[in-house]
C-alpha cells in the first residue's frame, strides 16, 4: 500500500513517530550505554595493568643500566687524581673506564684550569668508540683544538661536578659523530678534598630504544623520554624516532592535554590518562628518578577498546533496525489516524505564508516612506535632522517626516491609534495629506485643521496625535502646532553645557477626533546649536516587568546630559538603549519613534565639481537671500547667476572631470551682499571672456560664454583675482536689508 504525504502531514507524522520511538527505545538505549561502558571500563582497567607492568620493566631496565654507569664512574674517579699529571697514564685510565662498561661510549676528563701542575689552560682529553668502525680513538683537546662535548651545555654538564656533586646532563649531540648522547659527571678531588677535575662518562641513547623494542605490546605503541626541562631524550612514534625536540615547540603536538601531561612529567608525577586529538591514546607516565627524567608509554585506543567497539557496533546495528521497523509502523498508523483532521492544513499554511509575505511588503513600504537618515538633510549647512522608528510589530502606526519648501523645513511626528497594518495605512495617509496640504497652505495650524477635516470624515474610528512644525532656515524661527501629542523638549546651548525643558504649550485634540476642532500655533526661536527632541509615547510609556514607566523626567534628564561632541544619532540611540534596558525582558508594547533636530546655521557651503550639485546650491542661495533680506523678486536672477558661475568653474577650472572642491561663502555689509566663490583648479578669469553674440543660436555659442554674460548682467558687480593658488570670483548684490543676521 502506497501513502502520499503532504508536507504539513508528513511533518506531524514524523514528529509524533520520532517522539514515540524515542520513548519506546529509551530503555534499550540506557541498557546499551551501561553495557558498553562496563565493557569499556573493564578493557581500560586491564590495559592499565598491562601498561604499568610493561612500563615498570622498561624503567627498571633503564635505571639498572644508568646505575651501572654511575657506579663505574664513581668508583674510577677515586683513582683518577693519581694519573692526572701524566698524559700516558691518563690515556690508559680512560681506556680502563671505557672498557669497564659496555654502555659507556666515551670518557672525558675535564681539568680545572690551574688545578693540576703543568696544566694552566682548559684541557679535556677524551677517548671514544667510533660508531661506524668500532675503533677506539683518543683526542687530546689541546692539540686538536676542539672538545668531544658540546660546551654549550658546559654550565650544566661540568660545573655541577666541579662544585662537588654528580650530575646527569641534558641530552646533547656529540661534536664528532652527531649522535644524541647523555653524560654522567663526577668530581675528581686531590688528597685535601679539593676539586681538580671532572670525570665524565658518556653513553648513547640507543639503549632506551632497545629497552622499548623488547617490551612494547604492539606496533602502534609509543615511548617518549624527556628531561626535567621538557626536552626529548627519546621519542618513538609508529616505528620512527625523533630526538631533541621540545614538546611545547613541536608544531605537530599543539594539544593542551599533551602540554599538561608534559608538565606533570617534568614535576616527576606518575599517572594514567587518555589523550584526545587527531588520534586517541591512553598513556602511562612515570619518573626516572636517578636522572630526573620522565618516561611516557602511549597505547593506541583501538587496542584498548577493541572488545567494547565490537559490542557497540553490534548493538548499533540491531538498534538501527529496530528503530527503522518501529518508525515505519508508527508512521503508517499515525497517518491513518490524523489524515481526516489535516484536510485543510495545507491551505491554512499557504494562507499564513501569503499573509506573512504581505506583512513583509507592508513593512518595506512603510520603511520606504520614512526619510533616509543617510542624508540627514544636512546638505544646506543649516539644520541637522535624525529620526528613528522602531515598530512594536512588523508594521506600526507611528510616523515622522521632514521636507524642504521655500527656505523652510517642515517636520512632523505622530502616533496613530491602534497597531499593525490598519495603523500603518492610516499613518501613510496622514503623511501624504500633510505634504499635499503644505503645497497650498503654509500656516501649520491651518494645515492641521484641514488634515483634521479629512480624517474626521472616515468611519473607521481611528485618530492620530500629531506635532507639526516649520523651521525658517534663514532665521531659526520655529512655528508649531500640537494636536494632542507629547510635549517636545527644547535643548538650549549654554556655553559648554545644555539646558533642556518641555515646551508645554496648549494643545488641541488628536487629529480625527472632532471634526470642528480649532487648532492654534505657537512660535519660538532656535539659536545656533540649539536642539529640538520629539518622541512618541512608546518612549515615556515603556514599562518594565513591574509595570513601572520610563517617564518624562528620565527622558528630560537624558537630554540634559548631552555632550557638545554627541551627534544626533548617538543621542537618539542612547535614549533607545536606556528605554530597552528599562524594559529588559518585557515585550515592546508600543511603537518607538524619535525625531531630533539641531540648528547649525552657516554662511558657507562646499560643492564637488559636479553639475548635479547645482540643486543644493540653489537651495542654499535661497536661504542666504532670505537671511540677509534680499527681495524674493530678485531670487531667481541671483540663483541663476551663481549657478552659471559654478558651472563655468566646473568646465574650465577642473577640465576633464578632474576631482576638486568649490567653496562658496557669504559676506554682507551696509546695503550689499557678496558671494565669494573659490576653487583650487587651474587659473581661470571669466571676466576676460568676450560677451557672446546674442544673435547666434545656443548651439553655436562657446561653452560658458552665455553663462558669463548672464551673471555679469544679473548681479551688480563681478570681481576676479587669483590668490594663494585659488581662483576667487566675487558676485555682489546690492539691496541687503539685514546688517547682522542671527548667529
Amino acid at each position: 500500500m502506497m501513502f502520499k504525504f503532504s508536507k504539513p502531514i508528513s511533518s506531524v507524522v514524523f514528529k509524533i513517530s520520532a517522539y514515540v520511538v524515542g520513548v519506546v527505545l529509551l530503555y534499550y538505549i540506557i541498557m546499551s550505554v551501561i553495557t558498553v561502558q562496563t565493557a569499556y571500563q573493564k578493557s581500560v582497567r586491564q590495559t592499565y595493568n598491562e601498561i604499568s607492568t610493561v612500563m615498570g620493566w622498561s624503567l627498571d631496565w633503564i635505571d639498572a643500566r644508568l646505575q651501572i654507569v654511575e657506579t663505574v664512574t664513581n668508583t674510577m674517579s677515586n683513582g683518577a687524581r693519581y694519573v692526572l699529571h701524566d698524559p700516558k697514564l691518563v690515556k690508559e685510565f680512560l681506556e680502563n673506564v671505557l672498557n669497564s662498561c659496555e654502555d659507556i661510549s666515551a670518557v672525558t676528563i675535564e681539568y680545572l684550569p690551574g688545578a693540576v701542575t703543568g696544566i694552566s689552560s682548559e684541557y679535556a682529553p677524551t677517548i671514544y668508540i667510533q660508531k661506524e668502525t668500532g675503533d677506539t680513538l683518543f683526542i687530546d683537546a689541546v692539540e686538536e683544538g676542539f672538545h668531544y662535548i658540546n660546551f654549550e651545555n658546559q654550565d650544566e654538564n661540568w660545573l655541577a661536578g666541579i662544585k662537588g656533586r654528580s650530575v646527569w646532563s641534558k641530552p646533547y649531540t656529540s661534536v664528532s659523530d652527531k649522535i644524541m648522547r647523555v653524560s654522567y659527571s663526577f668530581p675528581i678531588t686531590d688528597s685535601n678534598g679539593k676539586v681538580i677535575a671532572v670525570l665524565c662518562s658518556t653513553l648513547s641513547l640507543d639503549f632506551i630504544q632497545q629497552a622499548f623494542e623488547e617490551t612494547k605490546q604492539s606496533k602502534g605503541c609509543q615511548l617518549s623520554v624527556i628531561t626535567n626541562r621538557g626536552d626529548y631524550i627519546y621519542q618513538n612514534q609508529n616505528g620512527s624516532s625523533s630526538q631533541g625536540t621540545n614538546i611545547l615547540n613541536d608544531s605537530n603536538q599543539k594539544n593542551e592535554e599533551i602540554a599538561a601531561i608534559t608538565q606533570k612529567m617534568i614535576r616527576g608525577e606518575r599517572g594514567f590518562c587518555k589523550i584526545n586529538g587527531k588520534s586517541e591514546y591512553y598513556c602511562y607516565y612515570a619518573p626516572i628518578k636517578r636522572t630526573k627524567w620522565a618516561a611516557c608509554y602511549v597505547y593506541p585506543e583501538e587496542l584498548i577498546e577493541r572488545d567494547a567497539t565490537e559490542l557497540t557496533k553490534q548493538m548499533v546495528v540491531d538498534g538501527l533496525w529496530l528503530i527503522f521497523i518501529v518508525f515505519v509502523i508508527l508512521c503508517i498508523g499515525i497517518y491513518r489516524i490524523i489524515h481526516p483532521f489535516t484536510y485543510n492544513l495545507k491551505k491554512v499554511s499557504e494562507s499564513n505564508a501569503a499573509m506573512n509575505q504581505d506583512l513583509k511588503i507592508a513593512a518595506a513600504l512603510q520603511k520606504s516612506m520614512v526619510p533616509d537618515n543617510k542624508e540627514k538633510h544636512c546638505k544646506y549647512n543649516q539644520l541637522e535632522i535624525y529620526g528613528l522608528l522602531q515598530p512594536a510589530k512588523m508594521v506600526g502606526g507611528d510616523l515622522f517626516d521632514y521636507f524642504y519648501q521655500q527656505g523652510k523645513v517642515y517636520f512632523c511626528i505622530g502616533d496613530v491609534s491602534g497597531k499593525g497594518v490598519p495603523a500603518s495605512m492610516y499613518m501613510a495617509i496622514v503623511r501624504i495629506l500633510i505634504k499635499v496640504i503644505a503645497k497650498t497652505e503654509s500656516d501649520v495650524d491651518k494645515i492641521v485643521s484641514r488634515l483634521n477635516e479629512h480624517a474626521s470624515i472616515s468611519d473607521n474610528s481611528m485618530f492620530c496625535t500629531l506635532f507639526l512644525g516649520v523651521i525658517d532656515l534663514a532665521t531659526g524661527n520655529v512655528t508649531c502646532c500640537n494636536a494632542g501629542h507629547n510635549y517636545p523638549i527644547l535643548i538650549r546651548k549654554k556655553q559648554d553645557t545644555y539646558e533642556a525643558d518641555f515646551i508645554k504649550k496648549s494643545t488641541g485634540a488628536a487629529v480625527g477626533v472632532f471634526e470642528d476642532e480649532i487648532y492654534s500655533k505657537f512660535e519660538f526661536s532656535l539659536a545656533p546649536e540649539d536642539m529640538l527632541f520629539l518622541y512618541t509615547d512608546g518612549v515615556i510609556e515603556s514599562e518594565d516587568i513591574n509595570h513601572k514607566l520610563f517617564g518624562e523626567e528620565r527622558t528630560l534628564e537624558l537630554m540634559r546630559s548631552i555632550s557638545q561632541n554627541d551627534s544626533l544619532e548617538q543621542i537618539v540611540n542612547r535614549v533607545l538603549g536606556r528605554v530597552e534596558y528599562h524594559a529588559q525582558d518585557s515585550l515592546q508594547s508600543d511603537d518607538i519613534t524619535m525625531l531630533m533636530m539641531r540648528y547649525s546655521p552657516e554662511d558657507y557651503i562646499e560643492l564637488q565639481n559636479d553639475v548635479s550639485e547645482t540643486t543644493r546650491l540653489g537651495v542654499w542661495v535661497e536661504i542666504m537671500c532670505d537671511r540677509y533680506g534680499i527681495d524674493r523678486s530678485r531670487l531667481f536672477n541671483i540663483q541663476l547667476a551663481i549657478e552659471e558661475a559654478v558651472v563655468n568653474i566646473i568646465h574650465y577650472a577642473y577640465p576633464n572631470n578632474t576631482a576638486g572642491t568649490i567653496y562658496i561663502k557669504v559676506q554682507h555689509g551696509d546695503n550689499y551682499l557678496s558671494f565669494t566663490i573659490e576653487d583650487t583648479g587651474v587659473p581661470y578669469d571669466p571676466t576676460k571672456n568676450d560677451n557672446p553674440e546674442i544673435s547666434q543660436s545656443t548651439e553655436d555659442c562657446q561653452i560658458g560664454g552665455l553663462g558669463i554674460f548672464l551673471y555679469s548682467e544679473l548681479v551688480d558687480k563681478v570681481e576676479y583675482n587669483y590668490q594663494d593658488n585659488r581662483n576667487k570670483l566675487v558676485l555682489t548684490i546690492k539691496g541687503c536689508s539685514i546688517n547682522s543676521p542671527q548667529k
